[in-house]
């Protein structure tokens, strides 16, 4: 099977971020914190505003759909490493025939996890210029015996020769979340996402948006707006220099928090406001961020 000419320059950009240092993300809770399953209807919770912790958790979820090297980037780079028969398993097995990859129970490395264990079924489209996969009953196990469900599909297609699109309907992923010593089963909906790169021979640039439904995580039910304050730029790190983030509850636009990228990769103004008062207000690194 011959890569698309979109997987080629996708790997590219990635090899430009992460062949210089890259962030410290490492995990990003093993990409956990984008989930959902079945249809569970619209929430009218806002979460809690005024609690800083219930803050970091909402601007966090949203962020590792944004940033690369997170959840929903790495989800796309290890399905393809499948597609491509690039990957193996330790255990278990995995068939890969009439555009459907189907798991049994393989033992891998995904998601930065390197003992997860995979079963379902993932769906896929190839063309020179687009590519689409569609999860179906796509179970994780992790090597700490949490779990995730992912459902849905994703569409990428190229742009122009230096740009491609991402675009989501309905994501969804259920998954095992431990805070604070106590477990809780959480679904996440992505949905009217769309994901722009562009890139040069040393620059990438992002621009997203979409709309994140959560239910049952440890600070309640929320549903936000999302979407990246002028163009995410980077260079050298996979911590952009430029740019930003605003996350606004849907329920009430006076409830938002806002991420602004100082040009020394390191530290991010953060900001968040309730009913349009002020709770944070202070400068943090990327490793704060990724440890939310």
């Amino acid at each position: 099977m011959k890569k698309s000419y979109f997987s080629i320059i996708l790997m590219s950009s990635m090899l430009l971020l992460s062949g210089c240092g890259g962030s410290d993300s490492g995990d990003s809770n093993n990409g956990q914190n984008t989930g959902g399953n079945n249809n569970s209807g619209s929430t009218t919770k806002t979460g809690d505003w005024t609690n800083e912790d219930a803050v970091n958790w909402i601007t966090h979820s949203a962020l590792t759909t944004v940033l690369p090297n997170q959840f929903l980037d790495v989800l796309i780079v290890d399905t393809d490493e499948f597609i491509f028969d690039e990957a193996e398993c330790s255990s278990g097995s995995y068939t890969n025939t009439n555009n459907i990859v189907t798991f049994n129970n393989c033992k891998t490395t995904f998601l930065d996890d390197d003992g997860v264990v995979l079963s379902g079924k993932v769906s896929y489209d190839l063309l020179d210029d687009s590519e689409s996969f569609s999860y179906d009953n796509f179970n994780l196990t992790f090597s700490d015996n949490s779990k995730a469900a992912i459902n849905g599909k994703v569409e990428i297609a190229l742009d122009s020769e230096t740009s491609t699109v991402t675009k989501i309907d309905d994501l969804k992923v259920v998954s095992d979340e431990n805070y604070d010593g106590k477990y809780y089963s959480m679904t996440t909906a992505l949905s009217d996402y769309t994901s722009t790169w562009d890139w040069g021979s040393d620059e990438l640039s992002i621009e997203a948006s979409g709309t994140m439904q959560v239910i049952d995580s440890p600070f309640d039910d929320f549903a936000v707006k999302f979407n990246t304050t002028d163009a995410n730029r980077f260079k050298n790190s996979a911590n952009p220099y430029d740019g930003g983030l605003k996350v606004v509850d849907v329920s009430n636009a006076k409830n938002y928090a806002t991420l602004d990228y100082n040009s020394d990769v390191t530290t991010v103004i953060y900001q968040s406001y309730a009913d349009d008062k002020l709770v944070i207000n202070k400068t943090i690194t990327w490793d704060d961020i990724y440890d939310f």
